[in-house]
């Protein structure tokens, strides 16, 4: 929010972002996480949805029994039974799909990689494996040090791919990256690149816009 609150109001702009964003956690929070009855209610899914959308669950549960440690709303398939999770996903279509166009059941496959030094083919130093969970993490360190794929299937298919190279040999890596082009099927966008620079203080580190390397 900062840059717009920037743009248009100038005079305290990062305070003024802040604002905004508590608005919408209060929201979420009065309407998830302490729900408060009135706005919990808004623009709920009508219930025959909902009933269509029950027995697809159930059936997922039947075969992938439900994550039930914490509120993660997602299951972890082993590698071994990939092929029958594919089949399963299959044989829900198609599935009810509400205004937003989000289905009840979705399915996606993620890989972590890290990139190779084209002289050596050995891993460019600077990436460490991730040890937590991604969906609840945003990318980058401190979270994390490795690039990341992601194939994501609900109404439709998408691939997503996350590219952290690391800065310690900027030459090397933006051959690194330009070799990872080679071999894509598809054009990197020249509009996401981001450099992830760390804060005098805190633990968050600053993103800001850059051109692309390639």
């Amino acid at each position: 929010m900062q840059p717009i609150t920037a743009k248009f109001c100038p005079n305290r702009p990062q305070l003024r972002a802040q604002l905004i964003a508590s608005q919408v956690i209060g929201l979420g929070i009065a309407r998830w996480a302490a729900p408060l009855d009135q706005i919990a209610h808004l623009d709920t899914e009508p219930e025959d949805l909902r009933a269509r959308a029950r027995p697809l669950v159930e059936r997922v549960h039947e075969v992938f029994p439900p994550n039930t440690s914490g509120n993660k709303p997602y299951i972890k398939v082993p590698t071994e039974r990939l092929a029958e999770a594919i089949e399963l996903m299959a044989s829900l279509q198609p599935q009810p799909m509400n205004k937003y166009k989000h289905i009840p059941v979705w399915f996606f496959i993620s890989a972590e990689f890290f990139l190779l030094d084209p002289d050596t083919g050995q891993a460019l130093p600077g990436q460490v494996p991730y040890t937590g969970d991604r969906l609840y993490q945003p990318f980058g360190p401190p979270h994390n040090c490795s690039s990341y794929a992601q194939l994501s299937v609900d109404y439709t298919a998408s691939l997503s791919l996350d590219l952290l190279a690391p800065a310690a040999d900027e030459a090397k890596a933006v051959r690194s990256l330009a070799r990872v082009q080679e071999v894509l099927p598809f054009k990197l966008s020249k509009k996401h690149w981001r450099t992830l620079t760390q804060p005098k203080r805190g633990t968050n580190y600053v993103r800001r816009k850059m051109p692309s390397p390639l």
